[in-house]
């Protein structure tokens, strides 16, 4: 009897672990495109008469040409040329948006002309040359997948700036075991447009993942913008381009924040594609404006 229950006690072990680590979720095939690795089974599922791999010319679609595109049309669009040279000066934080009844987050020193009347201008010397954000963040896709992030972006006047992001990604397959690993990136930025109504940022970084079962590191360029039309609201945008190991990265953030004083609650939207998997979903945050 005693032999009976030790053998079925090892055998649910085995079978535990098995389902953890054999059975493949979305994480599992990300962690196969970060490797460079494919299903065989898939990969025959995917191929058409020809013998070509239409998942990989999608991949190259989805992760090129609609980021070059969307990049060179926000530009295009919304700054032209002939007004380039009022985004180029220096301006000053207050400790939040809408702060001390101002317009928008950024104060900026302006030259008024002869034939202009002067305009209230804001008490910079209550101003800094710095500002810092700190966010917490729940998203979920509503079929197994919850994503944890903490944000973190600091700035200044002058343009530089650090973006650094990472999320918790816990997934429950469908054995009942679970899955689970960590993506971030970290980003030297530029705040290439100043403006007290918009603030909008290129940058330059890495993007990792790294769980028990696999630690790598790619590229990683984001442009994003920050758009206060008026108190209390504050939209916010982000896309991201790049590479995770072997496999291609695409990500677009959007969101819609109501101000109160430091604090800011959002919701928006997530969309992240590493290789040929995609996790997205709603998601709900809390802002910290220092």
């Amino acid at each position: 009897m005693f032999r009976i229950v030790a053998g079925l006690l090892i055998l649910g072990v085995l079978w535990q672990a098995n389902c953890a680590y054999g059975q493949e979720g979305s994480l599992g095939k990300i962690r196969d495109d970060v490797k460079g690795k494919s299903d065989s089974a898939d990969k025959r599922s995917k191929t058409d008469s020809d013998g070509r791999d239409k998942r990989s010319s999608a991949d190259d679609d989805d992760c090129g040409g609609p980021f070059g595109f969307l990049f060179a049309a926000i530009l295009g669009f919304l700054f032209p040329s002939d007004d380039a040279d009022c985004y180029q000066l220096n301006g000053y934080f207050p400790s939040y948006p809408y702060a001390k009844g101002q317009p928008g987050y950024m104060w900026i020193r302006r030259e008024v002309g002869e034939d202009e009347e002067p305009k209230p201008q804001p008490d910079f010397s209550r101003a800094r040359g710095w500002s810092g954000r700190v966010a917490i963040e729940e998203s979920n896709d509503f079929d197994g997948i919850n994503r944890a992030s903490l944000r973190l972006l600091l700035e200044t006047g002058s343009g530089l700036g650090v973006q650094t992001n990472w999320s918790y990604v816990h997934e429950r397959l469908s054995c009942g075991c679970m899955d689970e690993s960590a993506l971030g990136d970290v980003n030297l930025t530029y705040l290439f447009i100043q403006d007290e109504h918009l603030q909008m940022r290129l940058g330059l970084g890495a993007r990792i993942i790294s769980d028990r079962q696999i630690t790598d590191v790619g590229f990683n360029f984001t442009i994003g913008a920050d758009v206060y039309p008026r108190k209390p609201f504050v939209l916010s945008t982000t896309f991201d381009g790049g590479t995770l190991g072997k496999a291609g990265v695409f990500r677009a953030q959007g969101s819609v924040g109501y101000i109160y004083k430091r604090w800011e609650i959002y919701l928006g939207y997530d969309y992240l594609r590493i290789g040929s998997t995609a996790l997205q979903g709603p998601t709900l945050g809390l802002r910290l404006w220092f």
